[in-house]
């Protein structure tokens, strides 16, 4: 059962100031959160990222836009979904090989598109438009485009990325950013960007900071983002600077376990992270 918990810590940037913190607990892997109209559903990987064959423990649940749980397994028996995204009126699941759309009114699975033989780790979702998303393979190094209405899939022709996860599309500028989660245990991801050029993508990456980089957001100019930077209770939040290439690592009183795609909800300035080492979420008030 999800419970609440209310701390207060004080965060300090250039756009923070002090803010107030609400812990939900009863998570099973906590990996992503999103908003639909009226309602957050936050992504449980269940007991392995990578699970055995057969496995279906994962599932989606369901909160009010203030946390309160309105259905723990709203969506279930998935192996282990991870990235999240709405499409419309679907919710899109990026879950180990396949991914999977749902109807967010009843649940109900619409969508289906096998990526079995490919790959065993798909992660994040980023939606160009009604019938373009992007699609991050942390294990491949790859990044696919899908057309959800014809169902088709292609990866970009682009270098290799180490571990991509965290993405986010930048419509104004026709650009997609990408987190690098590393190989492997390796602290060795970067923020980077893919360009798109007369239809031709181009990889480039932003800072020369590394580590296991996880969820972004585009907020004005600055793209917010999570490191783990170790597989324990050591992960913090950051921050870059599009325009003057300008990078900080944001203070926070305690370290974050896990921290992996969360969301930005621009309507209350709320910054709500997963928080996968910890089987919990926060919700920080800014």
């Amino acid at each position: 059962m999800l419970r609440f918990i209310i701390i207060f810590l004080f965060i300090f940037s250039s756009f923070f100031s002090i803010a107030q913190i609400q812990e939900i607990v009863g998570f099973e892997m906590p990996e992503s959160i999103v908003m639909g109209r009226r309602y957050m559903y936050v992504s449980n990987v269940g007991k392995a990222p990578i699970p055995p064959a057969g496995t279906t423990d994962g599932y989606i649940t369901k909160l009010d836009k203030n946390g309160k749980l309105l259905k723990q397994r709203f969506i279930d028996k998935l192996k282990a979904p991870k990235g999240m995204a709405v499409q419309g009126d679907y919710l899109l699941v990026a879950d180990v090989d396949h991914l999977l759309g749902f109807d967010l009114a009843t649940g109900k699975k619409t969508l289906d598109i096998s990526l079995e033989g490919q790959t065993n780790f798909l992660n994040d979702i980023a939606v160009k438009n009604d019938s373009i998303i992007f699609l991050s393979s942390t294990d491949t190094g790859l990044v696919y485009q899908v057309n959800t209405k014809r169902k088709t899939t292609a990866a970009l022709d682009i270098e290799k990325i180490k571990g991509p996860n965290g993405l986010v599309y930048d419509k104004a500028r026709n650009i997609l950013y990408v987190n690098g989660f590393g190989e492997g245990d390796k602290p060795n991801g970067q923020l980077g960007k893919i360009s798109f050029i007369k239809n031709k993508a181009a990889y480039t990456v932003l800072h020369e900071d590394k580590g296991h980089m996880d969820g972004l957001a585009l907020i004005g100019n600055t793209l917010l983002y999570t490191d783990w930077v170790k597989m324990e209770k050591a992960g913090v939040l950051k921050k870059y600077n599009i325009h003057n290439n300008t990078f900080n690592t944001i203070f926070m009183k305690e370290k974050l376990g896990g921290p992996a795609d969360f969301l930005y909800d621009f309507s209350t300035k709320r910054i709500i992270i997963p928080l996968m080492l910890e089987n919990k979420i926060i919700i920080i008030k800014l």
